[in-house]
């Protein structure tokens, strides 16, 4: 089930981000939940992405010294 929600979450923040390439929160939350998937490079992308449209991001600056 927490597969599949991951899954889900990931299909829905790619899609809002086809609309709005600069929404540093769903990059954020595609970075956490590539993150909670174990797909540690991906994660980091999203987290570069964020911080190219909000480069004090805290969370996606958090992120990025753990992964």
């Amino acid at each position: 089930l927490r597969d599949e929600m991951l899954q889900t979450a990931k299909k829905h923040l790619t899609k809002a981000l086809k609309l709005h390439k600069t929404y540093s929160a769903a990059w954020v939350l595609l970075g956490n939940a590539h993150t909670e998937s174990g797909e540690w490079d991906q994660a980091r992308i999203c987290y570069d992405n964020c911080l190219k449209t909000y480069t004090h991001q805290p969370e996606a600056l958090a992120r990025l010294q753990y992964n």
